[in-house]
């Protein structure tokens, strides 16, 4: 998001405090001085920090500066896309075979070495909600296959299915 700057015939105060497109401070002057500066050299004055008791404008090339601020503001949400991590989820039924969990295992292990979260959902269907029991051992046994992991989120029974979730750990 571009913050929207105060420039040239907007600066409402009466002086400010000038810094030319070098970074060198060229004083306090009076706005419409100031102003006539950044013309003369082709540039616009922006009111770079208005904290003060004077305001600090500077001389720049807004459309300049405004292309830079929306390249540094697309990296920045770039990078924290990056680092976010991702929920991978796994499903198994009660009646999964050994061979099928170890292969999902596998998946899981990957996954969780990619630093992402692993949500394991056991889903019953009909008369499989009777039997609770098979599907935590299940559970179980993926879980033992899977290795190291921590728990992020322990077992919940949830409608027709029990999940977890787990996180690699360090």
């Amino acid at each position: 998001m571009i913050l929207d700057h105060v420039i040239n015939e907007d600066i409402n105060s009466r002086e400010v405090r000038l810094i030319n497109e070098n970074g060198e401070q060229l004083g306090i002057l009076v706005t419409y001085q100031a102003l006539n500066k950044a013309r003369q050299q082709g540039l616009d004055l922006v009111i770079v920090s208005d904290k003060g008791e004077i305001p600090v404008a500077k001389m720049l090339d807004y459309k300049k500066f405004r292309y830079e601020q929306t390249k540094i503001e697309k990296e920045r949400s770039k990078k924290a896309r990056a680092s976010q991590t991702e929920i991978k989820e796994i499903q198994l039924r009660p009646v999964t075979d050994t061979h099928d969990l170890e292969i999902k295992a596998k998946k899981a292990q990957e996954f969780l070495s990619q630093g992402n979260k692993v949500k394991i959902c056991i889903k019953f269907k009909g008369r499989e909600l009777s039997h609770l029991d098979v599907g935590k051992t299940v559970l179980d046994n993926f879980l033992n296959l899977i290795g190291l992991y921590k728990v992020e989120k322990p077992s919940i029974f949830e409608g027709k299915n029990i999940t977890v979730i787990v996180i690699p750990s360090k």
